[in-house]
């Protein structure tokens, strides 16, 4: 299971010829006549003065250019666009959330803005073939006005469930992290198919457990999240799962991460990272916050 935010980094390879490596200016595809090479370079050539041969040796002296020089990805360049992406989602969670509270129908009115506008910017940066940086930073603010009202309820309802659930997430973001970093857990295709089918899995079954709830179908406010198995908790197990089908998907969303800077592919994309990682920490959040709520019901 692949994050289909990084889907999208395929196109890229474009930019390289055959065997990997960066085009250079007048390639051409399949073009590997010497003769029409030598007749472009001796039309072309002109003698190099005195002032030029000081520019070639001070270019030949200089320090190598790195990724930065080359306009290439980096592990600095997804940090501070996630970080940005994470304060623009938590600032305007804030934002919300401190208006919820003084006016609860604007609340209710930023919330369902937010629904709506965080699916459509997600649905179009996920199919977009260029990063957007613009688009990618609204995908973060309306999510935060999303995130901001639906904490707000949830905190009211059963309070404490939110520091419950940043916590539980942020810990899992950063074991995962560690855990890939070190070489201790790896990404396969077998991992990946395991993670996306108990995604799809864990989203029927909501979906079933919305039904029942919305034509009355069981006694529990929750549904058959609600209940017990073998006297443990459906919602209890069911936390486990979520937490650990998002390990899955950060060491996915890392190994994105890790190829995109091994292929040096352009410093756009960094946006496209940043935004696949964020996806997959609200969608850990916002279910570890359903299922610690639920178990605050039950007490």
């Amino acid at each position: 299971m692949s994050n289909p935010v990084f889907d999208r980094l395929d196109t890229i390879t474009k930019d390289r010829t055959p065997n990997g490596y960066p085009q250079m200016p007048g390639y051409q595809p399949g073009s590997q006549n010497p003769q029409s090479y030598q007749a472009t370079v001796a039309g072309t050539y002109t003698q190099p003065g005195a002032t030029d041969m000081r520019q070639y040796e001070q270019m030949y002296s200089g320090p190598a250019a790195d990724s930065v020089d080359t306009g290439r990805i980096t592990y600095d360049d997804v940090l501070i666009k996630s970080a940005v992406l994470f304060a623009l989602v938590l600032g305007s969670a804030a934002v919300n959330w401190y208006l919820f509270l003084m006016n609860p129908g604007l609340g209710v009115m930023l919330t369902g803005i937010g629904a709506i506008g965080g699916l459509v910017t997600a649905l179009v940066n996920i199919f977009k073939r260029e990063p957007s940086p613009v688009l990618v930073m609204a995908y973060g603010v309306f999510e935060g006005l999303l995130l901001g009202g639906i904490s707000l309820v949830f905190n009211n309802a059963y309070p404490g469930v939110v520091m419950q659930a940043m916590v539980a997430s942020f810990v899992v973001f950063g074991v995962t992290l560690f855990l890939f970093s070190f070489g201790f857990v790896r990404n396969s295709s077998k991992l990946m198919m395991v993670g996306l089918v108990g995604i799809i899995s864990l989203g029927l079954l909501q979906l079933v457990n919305w039904v029942l709830i919305m034509f009355n179908l069981t006694s529990s406010p929750w549904g058959i999240e609600g209940g017990t198995i073998f006297g443990i908790p459906v919602a209890a197990l069911l936390g486990i799962i979520v937490v650990i089908l998002g390990a899955i998907s950060f060491i996915g969303d890392f190994d994105q991460i890790k190829q995109a800077v091994n292929r040096q592919i352009p410093q756009k994309y960094s946006w496209t990272l940043a935004f696949g990682l964020m996806v997959t920490l609200i969608w850990l959040y916002v279910n570890l916050l359903r299922y610690a709520s639920i178990l605050a019901g039950r007490d």
